[in-house]
């Protein structure tokens, strides 16, 4: 493992530990968030401030907009919740996939449309299983 500075660390390194707030990221998702447009230094290293206030900023429009979630934040806050985990982003992922374009674009969830997929999904009529007539 890669030892991190505060002016450059690298983002593929390991994880990074925010112990004021007793935050862990790991690897993947730093590499999800660069993907997403974390700012990254010129030569691939990260600057911790940066990043730092990029999350917050991140967070911050998460928390005020539900209807635009990127799907690792949308993981997140349902996951936040006292019931623990409740999806994970592979399921997530395949829930997208089923509803197409009904509960968000291509990058982001809109969670209100998610929830209301999900009621219908939960409510719509289970198809009769199809019996084979048996002779005697």
């Amino acid at each position: 493992m890669r030892r991190l500075t505060p002016t450059g660390s690298s983002g593929t390194g390991g994880e990074i530990t925010l112990a004021a707030a007793k935050v862990r990221i790991p690897v993947e998702q730093i590499l999800e968030d660069l993907a997403q447009g974390a700012p990254r230094n010129p030569d691939g290293t990260m600057n911790l401030m940066h990043y730092t206030a990029w999350l917050l900023k991140e967070m911050g429009r998460a928390a005020t907009d539900p209807r635009r979630l990127r799907p690792s934040e949308l993981c997140r806050l349902l996951n936040s919740t006292p019931l623990g985990e409740v999806i994970n982003e592979r399921q997530l992922h395949r829930h997208r996939s089923r509803a197409g374009m009904r509960i968000g674009d291509g990058r982001h969830v809109d969670l209100l449309r998610y929830v209301a997929w999900l009621v219908q999904l939960r409510h719509e009529p289970k198809p009769r299983r199809r019996t084979i007539p048996t002779r005697l």
